[in-house]
């Protein structure tokens, strides 16, 4: 089978920000992408297979509602009269005038069609500065390839950026390239409760709180609670300590969910001790505790003795 090879979730690196205001990505978009493995290389009878296997293997019941023939068209007005919900507007072969004035084009043109379309911007610059006023979401690195050093690149580039989206313009951090998934890929991209988390209403930020040589910890807000990501990036597994007053902001009894196995791990007090697999993450979310302020310098401090433990 070839249909489902890339599948897009913009991941939620996201902070509070007003997009583009045509009704559309109040969440982060789902759905299927065509370029990285079909290229130009799309025809009708790809697109009729790629949707019927999106419906047969449960990922449009999951959330999954775009399919996009990626790149080779244009035409505003075209894409309206087919009925197209969806565009993603690339920078290849460019006429070299400026990237904002090429991009507010396109978006005044879909406008213009009285079809509202989640408009995906696609350059290679510092679209995440201007984007917001433009389109619906925004490609914030060059191409994924099929490699761990290249999600590590992108995961990266993603740590200072975050204030930059949120509902309804939001980093894309490029397409997950799952190729011809066997069942435990499926089971991580249909994952209900994993969806959940990429789609909360609230759209607040995940934000790195630790950075280590071998692990990052990132928390956010949630709008039933808040979650903690912990990633290990080495080539053993580790234990990963997730500290809730440095790391969360949060004190007294803390209830944990592991979303992945979708299991709840009960109560506790100050931490929460987890083993990560090599290249794996824990993805864990909160609910309880009481807020606090911190001493941001404190905090900083508390974290670089970590690192070196």
């Amino acid at each position: 089978m070839t249909w489902i090879h890339p599948i897009f979730i913009v991941a939620s690196f996201i902070g509070i920000v007003l997009g583009l205001e045509n009704g559309l990505g109040r969440t982060p978009p789902m759905g299927w992408n065509s370029w990285n493995h079909f290229g130009c290389n799309v025809d009708e009878n790809l697109i009729k297979e790629t949707a019927d296997a999106l419906i047969k293997f449960g990922f449009a019941d999951a959330g999954y509602q775009y399919l996009n023939v990626d790149d080779c068209w244009e035409d505003a007005e075209i894409f309206a009269s087919w009925g197209i919900d969806y565009l993603k507007y690339d920078n290849c072969h460019n006429d070299g005038s400026p990237e904002k004035q090429r991009y507010t084009k396109m978006k005044d043109a879909l406008i213009a069609s009285g079809r509202p379309i989640f408009f995906s911007i696609c350059e290679w610059g510092k679209p995440h500065l201007w984007g917001a006023e433009v389109g619906n979401s925004w490609r914030t690195t060059g191409d994924i390839r099929v490699a761990w050093d290249s999600i590590l690149s992108i995961l990266r580039r993603q740590q200072d950026i975050t204030q930059y989206s949120g509902p309804g313009g939001w980093n894309d951090p490029d397409m997950l390239q799952i190729r011809n998934p066997p069942n435990d890929t499926l089971k991580v991209v249909l994952n209900p409760e994993i969806i959940a988390l990429n789609q909360d209403p609230l759209g607040k930020s995940v934000n790195i709180a630790q950075r280590s040589r071998f692990f990052d910890i990132w928390t956010g807000e949630l709008s039933d609670g808040h979650v903690a990501l912990l990633f290990n990036r080495a080539e053993i597994a580790m234990k990963i300590t997730l500290d809730f007053k440095y790391h969360c902001k949060l004190e007294d009894e803390i209830s944990i969910r592991d979303l992945w196995e979708r299991k709840d791990l009960g109560y506790f007090v100050k931490s929460f001790t987890a083993k990560v697999p090599k290249h794996g993450i824990k993805v864990l979310k909160i609910k309880g505790g009481i807020p606090i302020n911190i001493n941001e310098s404190l905090s900083l401090q508390h974290i670089e003795i970590y690192r070196y433990l």
